[in-house]
């Protein structure tokens, strides 16, 4: 029985391709077109991408949130937030109120998403979204010229991993932060089980016509932040089209010294699901 997954962790469901690099079968490369995550939408359409990323942020605060606390997650200034906030909410996309009075002074804004700014779907993150048609002229390149896509495709992704995780505002574990990286980014993690189901993807059309080298990539990008969060980078497991309607993502928490019994779903929250990761009810 031949197993198709490689010592690093990533299962290819489509059977992998010869050392040579030689294309997969039409017909499995085709079955791929209706298995695994969707699209990531593009960012709400009229929008910088700056301001649509403001506007994803505010969605994770169902009661809405102060300029402060956006200012401390996403590292922009306070004048700057106020700025794209005040234009979304002339535009309908958010509303505002005023906080509970706190002693004196006048009460501080609350902002949160309004109806107009559609569902609770992470958008694609331009830093993923831009690189697209790119994505697919480099997975095209290196099946043709590298002599090993799996390690090439896999250092690729490690230093862009580490790059995104540089720039990365979240706080928690290691593994924590890399779910909330992927929401960032527009992979729409789900808690299902004991894993993560990513439930879209930026790049999907060329991770279904080359997923030897870009789900090698996104491995490598999880492999890369990890290991920038102070993880282990290769305590993870992803496997490419492993659900009918994602990805599938595992990982091994590293546990803290002072906490060797404590409990762990296996993804580095302690028994809760990871900070940004919403929980399937299925």
């Amino acid at each position: 029985m031949i197993n198709n997954a490689d010592p690093g962790g990533h299962r290819d469901p489509a059977g992998g391709e010869g050392p040579a690099g030689r294309a997969r079968p039409t017909g499995r490369r085709a079955a791929l077109r209706h298995r695994g995550p969707r699209a990531a939408p593009p960012p709400v359409a009229h929008l910088s991408d700056q301001r649509a990323a403001v506007l994803d942020r505010l969605r994770r605060h169902p009661d809405g949130a102060r300029i402060s606390e956006l200012a401390e997650e996403s590292g922009l200034h306070a004048n700057t937030l106020r700025e794209h906030l005040d234009a979304l909410a002339a535009d309908g996309y958010v509303e505002r109120r005023r906080a509970a009075p706190r002693g004196r002074g006048r009460p501080a804004w609350i902002y949160a998403a309004g109806d107009s700014a559609g569902p609770a779907t992470p958008h694609a993150d331009p830093r993923l979204r831009d690189y697209a048609g790119l994505a697919m002229s480099l997975a095209s390149i290196l099946r043709r010229v590298s002599t090993d896509v799996e390690r090439d495709g896999l250092a690729a992704g490690v230093e862009w991993g580490r790059n995104l995780a540089r720039e990365h505002r979240g706080t928690g574990t290691p593994e924590q932060r890399l779910v909330q990286l992927l929401t960032e980014l527009g992979f729409a993690p789900t808690l299902r089980g004991d894993g993560v189901s990513l439930r879209q993807c930026p790049l999907i059309d060329a991770a279904r016509t080359y997923p030897d080298v870009v789900c090698t990539v996104h491995r490598g990008i999880v492999r890369g932040a990890l290991a920038e969060f102070g993880g282990d980078p290769h305590a993870s497991t992803l496997t490419a089209f492993a659900e009918p309607d994602a990805c599938r993502l595992e990982i091994t928490p590293v546990r803290p010294r002072d906490n060797p019994g404590g409990t762990d779903s296996g993804c580095g929250c302690g028994g809760q699901g990871p900070a940004g990761a919403p929980q399937d009810p299925a």
